[in-house]
């Protein structure tokens, strides 16, 4: 099944909220094209079922929403989703999803119903460009952020599928879970992409991936390292100091770090303390 024209709806308004009606209709159309091309071709109304190792990813969609949420929508779109993990049942959902993006483009609701059929009928790069743009904060969005991460977990994309998790880690026990397995990979990879960066020359693209390095990670040794690495690149002694210092007190045999650190303390830091070293 292609999800582009669902996709299209789901989108259209975050980008620029005042989307026109017409384009909102345009989209709608094109979503009930879409569904009676799905029956035409004589599709069942079951899709396929949830294997037991993604359940704890597809949660009811009004999960931990963060917005004010009219209590009759959560309640039909919830109906839905039992539907669909349930009885496998995708035909319901996919249409309900339709009539509510169609009446509100921006219905994070119906955008995670619809995403959750996509993952099921596993297009799980559709259904993570569903969940990836956000006008607005859903960090703590427990039931859009699981399905982001285990979607982009399906697509080999482990620093987004982190970067999901952690947003509800202290919400969920599956997210959780996850953030502790990935922890060793993704640090790993982001420190690849900062030495990658850094030896093209791309200083700044090699200081954003640090950043998520510091903001998720900031107290494994690679992270340490890398911020050296960083540091050192874009002549910031100040900062080279502090992420040498920490590394030093880790590794206080290694005599390499303990020459670069009394460097680093003699020229921007406690010069006493360069010289004790």
């Amino acid at each position: 099944m292609v999800w582009s024209p669902l996709k299209r709806i789901a989108l259209r308004s975050r980008s620029v909220q005042a989307a026109s009606a017409t384009a909102g209709l345009l989209g709608s159309a094109v979503l009930l094209a879409l569904i009676s091309s799905c029956a035409g071709a004589g599709k069942p109304a079951a899709g396929p079922s949830l294997p037991d190792e993604d359940r704890r990813f597809l949660v009811a969609p009004s999960t931990g929403y963060p917005l004010v949420m009219r209590p009759a929508e959560g309640q039909r779109v919830d109906e839905a989703f039992e539907e669909l993990i349930l009885e496998a049942k995708r035909d319901p959902a996919l249409s309900l999803s339709h009539q509510l993006l169609t009446r509100d483009p921006d219905s994070h609701l119906a955008t995670v119903l619809a995403a959750q059929v996509a993952f099921l009928d596993g297009d799980f790069s559709g259904a993570a460009e569903l969940l990836m743009p956000q006008e607005v904060d859903l960090s703590r969005y427990v039931a859009w952020q699981l399905l982001l991460g285990r979607s982009s977990e399906k697509l080999n994309d482990l620093v987004s599928a982190y970067g999901a998790y952690q947003n509800i880690a202290s919400q969920s026990r599956a997210a959780r879970g996850k953030t502790a397995e990935l922890r060793s990979r993704v640090v790993q990879i982001l420190a690849q992409r900062v030495e990658d960066d850094l030896q093209k020359g791309r200083a700044e693209d090699a200081a954003r991936e640090l950043g998520r390095m510091e903001s998720w990670l900031p107290e494994e040794t690679l992270t340490l390292e890398s911020a050296a690495a960083v540091a050192q690149a874009t002549r910031n002694p100040e900062a080279e100091l502090k992420a040498v210092a920490a590394l030093s007190a880790r590794d206080p045999d290694n005599r390499s770090l303990a020459e670069r650190r009394a460097t680093l303390e003699l020229a921007v830091g406690d010069a006493g303390a360069g010289l004790r070293i």
